[in-house]
């Protein structure tokens, strides 16, 4: 039987760096973490803060929204491991920590990617800054099917991980936090509205192996079999197209 939870309604806000699994991708984002028994619903979301092409205002709101039922399994590690939480990312976490204990990590894997939330106007998602290394990764992380929710073990309140780890135990029976999303002036839109720009080329393309050797010699005649003893004086249309070229 599952752990219940204590609280009828519970929101965890806090600080993260979200990687995916085998790449190098991994942003700073804010994770909101929502339980309510009325019926039971829970959500997990992923925030960032960027400025958008086109957009008028300076800062644009960005969210993933990962739904209970998509998620196949999760695990969630107290005192993280240096194969979940490498060096470089604890320090993004927060310049005071050590290593990998002092990270609190949450491993999701999904049967599909999350949705995301965006302004109303937006017909396709792009930074103003095409550098904007937070928001690429964003963009990364909001397409990909397995995540880490990387925490500082410091910023748990008492009880607080106790409940995280509860909620972790039951998400895959919950149902959707509803949202109004008309009110907030967003939409639901799927990962492929993000937009990348291509990597900048500073250097001039080098032919690879492949592309400096030379063109396969083709067969001049493939479609005849020779005939042996006979010449073919009757057919002079063959000798003139011992050459061809494919067009």
């Amino acid at each position: 039987m599952s752990p219940v939870l204590p609280e009828s309604h519970w929101v965890l806000s806090k600080k993260v760096v979200v990687s995916v699994p085998g790449t190098k991708h991994s942003c700073d984002a804010r994770c909101r973490i929502a339980f309510s028994n009325d019926p039971e619903r829970g959500s997990i979301s992923l925030s960032i803060k960027t400025a958008l092409a086109n957009s008028t205002d300076r800062s644009d709101s960005l969210t993933l929204n990962i739904c209970p039922k998509a998620v196949r399994n999760s695990s969630l590690v107290k005192r993280s491991k240096p194969n979940l939480c490498p060096s470089d990312l604890s320090l993004k976490i927060r310049q005071t920590i050590s290593g990998a204990t002092d990270v609190s990590t949450l491993s999701i894997h999904l049967a599909r990617p999350g949705i995301v939330l965006c302004p109303s106007w937006a017909k396709s998602l792009s930074s103003s800054d095409p550098e904007d290394s937070n928001f690429i990764a964003f963009a990364h992380i909001c397409q990909s099917k397995s995540l880490r929710l990387h925490f500082a073990l410091v910023q748990f309140q008492e009880g607080e991980f106790e409940s995280l780890r509860k909620f972790c135990s039951r998400i895959q029976i919950l149902q959707p936090e509803s949202f109004d999303h008309h009110r907030h002036g967003v939409v639901e839109r799927d990962p492929s509205i993000f937009k990348l720009s291509p990597p900048p080329y500073d250097e001039e393309h080098v032919p690879t192996p492949a592309e400096q050797a030379d063109p396969p010699q083709y067969n001049d005649q493939p479609g005849l079999n020779p005939v042996i003893g006979k010449r073919d004086r009757g057919m002079p249309h063959l000798h003139s197209s011992k050459r061809f070229q494919l067009s």
